[in-house]
C-alpha cells in the first residue's frame, strides 16, 4: 500500500476510536475500502511507469523517416512510375575511380580461365577442341569479382550512373499503330544518303522463330536478303556488309565460324535476344554472355524504361535520352566479361531480375575490324500482339521505339563503311 494511503488510513482510525458508538462492522467496512483503493492507485502508478519507460526506449531506437541521413546511393532522386510497384532498383555503389563488378560464375566455370585478344583468329576462324565444338573461353575473373579501371562513356561509368538517377521517369506508353513513313524519313534524316547504293546483298538475314527482323527492315526502306540458318556458311557474302540474326538464332557449327570470320574481316553483326547464347558467346567468348537471368514479370507485355547511358554519337543519333523499352516474355539478361572492350548504350532502372543489377538493354563491341551489336529483346515492332504495327513502347518525339532506332543507326553505320575483304571465304568443311 502507498505510504501517503497508510498514514490517513491510520489518522482515520484513531479519530474513529474515539466514538465508541462506531462499531466493528463500520471499521471492517472503512479499512476493506482503503485497502482497494490502494490496490487501485498501484496499478495505475505502474501502468503509468511503464508507459514512461517505453516512450523514452522509443526516443533512442525508432527513428522517423525523415531524421536519417542515410541514402541509398544511386536512388535518392529515383520516382517510382506510376503503375509500377513501390521498389526501388539495386544499384552498385559507385567508387570516384572506379567501378566493381560481382558476377556469378557459372557451374563448371575454371577460375583462372583463358582470354582471346580482339581480332586474333585460329587457322580455321574460332578456337575448337577435337569435337569441334566453340570453347567457353573467359575474361580473367578472379574469386567472382572483376575490377576494372574505366574509362569514360562506355555505359557503366560515374557518368552512367548520374544519368540513370537523374533522368526522368515517362508515364507508361501507350500502344500506337506505328506509320511505315516515319520510319524511313526519321532513318533518312539522320543517316543522309544511307539508302543509296544500298543492295538487297548488302544486308543478310537469318531466318529466326521469335523475332522478324525482316519485317522492321522494310519498314526502314532497308533491302536485304533473307538466308536459312543453315545455309550461311554456303552464302556468298562478296557485296555483304551486315548480318542480322533473329531471336533464337540457332545456327550450326559452320555459321557461327562464318559469322566470327565475316565481323573479323570488318563486316557487321546485329543479333537480338536469344542469340546472345546461341550466337554471340559461340562466336565472341569471353566478351559477353548470357548471365543466365530472364526478364519476367508474368506478362506478355513488358515495357521497361530505357536511358541512353553510352558516349556514342553515331549510334545514337535522332534518339531521345530517356524512352521505353519492350521485352518480351523471358528475355535473356546480359552480362559483361571484358568490360574494356564493351560499350554499354542503353540500360534500365526496372530490371530488379538482372543478378549483376545493371540492367543492360542494348550492348556493342569492336572484334577484329568489325563490330557487333546486341539487344535485349526484338528488333520488329512486337512479337505477340494481333498486329505487327502495333508498337507498346514508342520513344517521345519518334512515333516508334528506341531500341528499333539503335539498330537501324547500327545498321546505317554497317552500309557506310567499305566492303568487307574476304567476305567470300568460305568456312572448309
Amino acid at each position: 500500500m502507498p505510504l501517503k494511503l497508510l498514514r490517513d488510513q491510520k489518522k482515520v482510525e484513531k479519530k474513529l476510536s474515539v466514538f465508541p458508538r462506531v462499531c466493528d462492522a463500520c471499521k471492517s467496512a472503512h479499512r476493506k475500502l482503503f485497502k482497494l483503493l490502494a490496490a487501485c492507485v498501484q496499478t495505475a502508478a505502474i501502468v503509468a511507469l511503464a508507459q514512461t519507460v517505453f516512450s523514452h526506449s522509443n526516443s533512442q531506437t525508432v527513428f522517423a523517416a525523415g531524421d536519417s541521413d542515410w541514402v541509398e546511393d544511386g536512388v535518392s532522386e529515383f520516382a517510382v512510375p506510376r503503375g509500377r510497384p513501390e521498389t526501388l532498383p539495386q544499384t552498385r555503389k559507385q567508387n570516384e575511380d572506379r567501378q566493381v563488378f560481382q558476377y556469378q560464375a557459372r557451374p563448371g566455370q575454371t577460375t583462372e580461365p583463358t582470354d582471346v585478344p580482339v581480332g586474333e583468329i585460329s587457322d580455321d576462324g574460332v578456337p575448337v577442341d577435337t569435337m569441334g565444338k566453340t570453347k567457353k573461353v573467359r575474361a580473367p575473373i578472379q574469386a567472382g569479382i572483376s575490377t576494372w579501371q574505366q574509362g569514360s562513356g562506355n555505359g557503366f561509368d560515374q557518368r552512367a550512373a548520374r544519368l540513370l538517377q537523374q533522368s526522368p521517369v515517362l508515364a507508361t506508353p501507350r500502344i500506337i499503330n506505328a506509320d511505315p513513313k516515319v520510319f524511313k524519313s526519321w532513318l533518312t534524316a539522320t543517316n543522309p544518303g544511307v539508302l543509296e547504293g544500298a543492295t538487297k546483298e548488302s544486308i543478310v538475314e537469318i531466318k529466326g522463330e521469335w523475332d522478324d527482323c525482316a519485317h522492321a527492315l522494310r519498314t526502314f526502306g532497308l533491302p536485304y536478303t533473307r538466308v536459312n540458318p543453315k545455309k550461311l556458311s554456303e552464302t556468298n557474302l562478296n557485296n555483304t556488309k551486315i548480318i542480322v540474326v533473329n531471336c533464337e538464332g540457332h545456327l550450326p557449327m559452320e555459321s557461327i565460324l562464318q559469322l566470327r570470320r565475316f565481323v573479323a574481316m570488318g563486316g557487321y553483326l546485329l543479333t537480338t535476344d536469344w542469340a546472345l547464347e546461341n550466337v554471340v558467346d559461340k562466336a565472341f567468348p569471353g566478351i559477353i554472355e548470357w548471365n543466365e537471368g530472364y526478364y519476367t514479370d508474368g506478362n506478355n507485355n513488358n515495357v521497361v524504361d530505357a536511358v541512353i547511358v553510352a558516349d556514342d554519337a553515331a549510334l545514337t543519333a535522332g534518339t531521345p535520352p530517356v524512352g521505353h523499352w519492350l521485352l518480351v516474355k523471358k528475355s535473356q539478361i546480359v552480362r559483361i566479361l571484358k568490360p574494356e572492350t564493351v560499350k554499354v548504350l542503353a540500360r534500365s532502372r526496372h530490371m530488379r531480375e538482372d543478378p549483376d543489377n545493371l540492367g543492360i538493354l542494348a550492348v556493342t563491341f569492336t572484334y577484329g575490324n568489325g563490330r557487333v551489336m546486341h539487344l535485349v529483346g526484338h528488333f520488329d515492332n512486337n512479337s505477340e500482339l494481333a498486329f505487327n504495327s502495333a508498337i507498346p513502347d514508342a520513344a517521345p518525339g519518334l512515333g516508334f521505339s528506341l531500341r528499333q532506332a539503335l539498330a537501324a543507326n547500327f545498321i546505317a553505320q554497317a552500309l557506310k563503311q567499305e566492303i568487307p575483304e574476304a567476305n567470300s571465304a568460305k568456312t572448309e568443311k
